[in-house]
């Protein structure tokens, strides 16, 4: 039930940004993309929060010591990497990611503890 409802709520920074309208940051990046699209938030970043997030948690909780905090230290790192690269190549300002990491988070508490 749990992932089920991770997958209803990947869309929803999608949603967020047809509200907010944010235009990206004027770079080489998002003058080449073929879709123009939102900055704010970054779906990538809450997007991996949320699914990443939701593998960390089920890692943690399943896998043997030692592994379950291994793989989850790997999924938090990949959640991190996902979120500064976006930023990097010039497709986000920080603030998009940053809010996209806690809006993913948010979510992920909410259906984790509901």
């Amino acid at each position: 039930i749990i992932g089920t409802l991770v997958l209803i709520f990947l869309p929803l920074s999608t949603v967020v940004k047809l509200f907010v309208r944010r235009a990206r940051p004027q770079t080489i990046y998002t003058e080449t993309m073929k879709i123009k699209t939102y900055s704010f938030p970054s779906s990538h970043a809450y997007s991996a929060a949320l699914a990443g997030g939701y593998m960390a948690a089920m890692a943690y909780a399943l896998l043997p010591d030692p592994w379950n905090g291994i793989v989850s230290l790997i999924v938090i790192a990949v959640i991190a990497a996902i979120g500064i690269s976006r930023v990097h190549v010039g497709a986000h300002y920080p603030s998009d990611v940053t809010v996209g990491w806690m809006a993913g988070i948010a979510v992920l508490l909410v259906i984790l503890y509901s």
